[in-house]
């Protein structure tokens, strides 16, 4: 499930715009430029200096999101859309962190949650925190390319990652990344030892880096 409302009739809609040559509906957000150097910083921190955020973190990605939904039910009670948005994030989250959203070195670590007794039971979002989130808020646009969304849902759902997006920028900038810290020498030797670089897994440095 995506969260977003997609339906089948969505879903028509796409094949129909592709059919005539009409352009599929686009998800457009915008990064605050602070949060690029966050994000940038996050991947330096990660791939060059060999870092990693301990976990579990706090606050967690579930914590981020129910707390941003509950500042926007204070001003729009009726409005489900957010609750919407706050389990289709948690569930594309929780999805795509082990494909897309770690880099190499971060791999043994996930991998050893799978072991942990007290963490391996509960679900990424509950683990990770404002660090993966921003990366899959950058990485949702071409994740959601594949989904067949209306441009009316294109239009709500960008509107409201954008407004997350926000959030995360005027309330959380300060966590964001500052929580990495070096792991033992043996991680870092056996990640070396098995031939590793310190690449990207499933996806690639922040294009922001550059500009």
């Amino acid at each position: 499930a995506d969260g977003a409302g997609t339906t089948s009739a969505a879903a028509d809609e796409a094949a129909a715009a592709a059919a005539d040559g009409r352009p599929r509906p686009e998800l457009r957000l915008q990064l605050p430029q602070a949060l690029k150097v966050k994000l940038v910083a996050d991947w330096e921190a990660v791939t060059r200096e060999r870092k990693l955020v301990p976990l579990p973190r706090s606050p967690s990605v579930a914590s981020l999101l129910e707390e941003f939904c509950a500042s926007k039910a204070k001003r729009s009670p009726a409005d489900r859309v957010y609750q919407e948005l706050q389990a289709g994030v948690s569930s594309y989250f929780n999805q795509a962190l082990g494909q897309v959203l770690l880099y190499a070195f971060e791999r043994p670590q996930y991998e050893a949650l799978q072991e942990d007794p007290e963490l391996a039971g509960l679900p990424p979002d509950k683990v990770y925190g404002p660090e993966h989130l921003l990366r899959l808020l950058v990485a949702l646009p071409e994740l959601l390319e594949a989904a067949a969304l209306e441009e009316s849902q294109a239009l709500v759902l960008g509107a409201k990652l954008q407004e997350l997006l926000r959030f995360l920028h005027k309330g959380h900038a300060a966590l964001l990344p500052g929580a990495h810290a070096p792991p033992p020498r043996a991680y870092v030797d056996a990640f070396e030892g098995e031939g590793a670089n310190a690449g990207p897994v499933g996806s690639r440095a922040p294009a922001s880096k550059g500009k």
